[in-house]
């Protein structure tokens, strides 16, 4: 996986938290998400985001490492949504997170949150965010030992 120490190389936002279950709605457009319940105040604006994610080692996921990915903070207008969340689809990943606690780096803002017609519409939005997002963390890695690392771009 990643092979830099990121929690002494990256300086920017950063917050622990442990997945919850949701209301499964990302799943039924292609973009399943963890929604993590953050340790303590996350001072995260909301918007979507490129993140990576540090996943703990155990015995329910083949994959602990670090994985790259999409982070939505905000309401959800789309699906009704009127409490603050904060959910991480990850690239390349399809296992149970729920119960674990993971460690998200926010690379940078793709958008602002907003509220979209329909789920299609929302769902043609996130291709175009998941390849800005890829663009992000391709760049962040550029010049660090990121063999291994998983960003979810196709050659």
């Amino acid at each position: 996986m990643l092979n830099i120490d990121l929690e002494k190389s990256f300086s920017g936002i950063s917050f622990s938290g442990i997945v919850v279950a949701g209301n499964r709605i990302g799943r039924t457009i292609g973009f399943p998400t963890a929604n993590i319940e953050p340790e303590g105040e996350a001072e995260i604006p909301s918007g979507v985001f490129a993140c990576i994610v540090a996943l703990p080692e155990c015995p329910c996921s083949r994959e602990a490492g670090f994985k790259g990915g999409m982070l939505n903070v905000g309401t959800r207008p789309t699906v009704g949504g009127i409490r603050r969340s904060i959910e991480a689809n990850l690239f390349d990943y399809e296992g149970n997170l729920y119960g674990l606690r993971l460690k998200v780096f926010v690379l940078g803002r793709i958008r602002e949150e907003k509220r979209f017609g329909s789920l299609e519409l929302l769902g043609r939005q996130l291709e175009e965010d998941k390849v800005r997002a890829q663009r992000m963390i391709k760049a962040f890695l550029q010049g660090s030992a990121g063999a291994g690392f998983s960003s979810g771009e196709t050659a």
